[in-house]
């Protein structure tokens, strides 16, 4: 009689530190119309990586907040400015950009990356026109500061 191993779950395996943790993956989003689809890339984000979230006012005319999965948490200006009291709190972009192992920026709208100069490095952000969350955690920041990798996603329409 042949012996079988016993089928471990995933969850076993990530306990015992056999799978490798999931990226964690920030996902921004600008006040492009395109934002109406920005539910659906959380969700297929949120299948393979710990996600958060972070949108510009603009965006959130196009958000529909329930449509994102229920363990994605969504951050706007007014929780940059709400969660900071005094000096030597945690600020949260910075925080962001620490706990990030890639930033993507989808939908980015035109206004969105006229503030973004684009240098030879692949969309090295050296920005200098912030204005709010999630243009500040693409911020070059000093020495020491994890910067995740960003990549962005253009939505333009063109006629």
């Amino acid at each position: 009689m042949a012996y079988v191993e016993p089928v471990s779950t995933e969850r076993e395996l990530i306990q015992n530190n056999i799978l490798p943790p999931k990226p964690h993956i920030l996902l921004a989003a600008s006040g492009s119309v395109a934002a109406i689809k920005f539910g659906s890339l959380c969700h297929c984000f949120s299948e393979w990586a710990e996600v958060r979230a972070v949108a510009t006012k603009s965006s959130l005319h196009f958000i529909d907040r329930t449509s994102l999965p229920k363990d994605v948490v969504l951050y706007t200006d007014e929780d940059e400015w709400s969660s900071w009291k005094k000096i030597g709190d945690n600020v949260l972009h910075i925080e962001l950009r620490r706990w990030a192992d890639v930033m993507v920026i989808a939908p980015l709208s035109a206004n969105t990356l006229a503030k973004f100069p684009l240098v030879p490095v692949l969309f090295k952000f050296e920005q200098k026109m912030c204005c709010g969350t999630a243009s500040h955690t693409t911020d070059v920041g000093p020495m020491g500061h994890n910067i995740p990798p960003r990549s962005a996603v253009p939505a333009l329409t063109l006629h």
